[in-house]
């Protein structure tokens, strides 16, 4: 399930997924949106990704792993733009 979450925040929710392939469904992702380009008024526009990868865990609510997805989303940016970032 995949949606706008706010501004230029997008968020996905995955099932039946571990820490590994998460990880790789997210840098799939990240790779596929820094290779696209959109043609606008004749000129080429691309853009790239920074995204927080992370798991609920039990007893979690969804304002918790919201919360903690954003954060390992803030630490892409911080960290250089353009990447994942996932729990250890």
């Amino acid at each position: 399930i995949c949606g706008r979450w706010g501004g230029e925040e997008f968020i996905a929710i995955l099932f039946n997924v571990n820490l590994k392939s998460l990880s790789l469904v997210a840098e799939k992702l990240r790779a596929m949106i820094a290779n696209s380009t959109v043609t606008v008024n004749g000129g080429q526009i691309s853009v790239t990704a920074s995204i927080g990868a992370a798991l609920i865990h039990k007893g979690e609510t969804m304002d918790d792993i919201i919360e903690r997805a954003d954060r390992l989303m803030y630490q892409s940016k911080q960290d250089g733009r353009n990447r994942v970032t996932s729990e250890d």
